[in-house]
């Protein structure tokens, strides 16, 4: 998958479960610079980070990534 081509929902999805990026980095055992790169674009989530964050928000994984046409 061109990495253009999708959008991770990820502001969204903290603001509706009330949680801030150092409590998303800590749960899902993620750096919070990590999650800081994820949040502004500069890095493109691994599919085992993009697992991790689905667990913690207990979302499915077409809420998280939206694929774009």
């Amino acid at each position: 998958m061109n990495t253009k081509n999708y959008k991770i929902e990820l502001k969204k999805i903290m603001h509706e479960k009330h949680m801030n990026g150092k409590q998303l980095a800590e749960l899902a055992e993620i750096s919070e610079g990590e999650i800081s790169k994820i949040l502004t674009g500069k890095a493109n989530p691994t599919i085992e980070v993009i697992a991790r964050l689905v667990i913690v928000l207990k979302c499915e994984l077409s809420d998280l990534v939206k694929i774009l046409k």
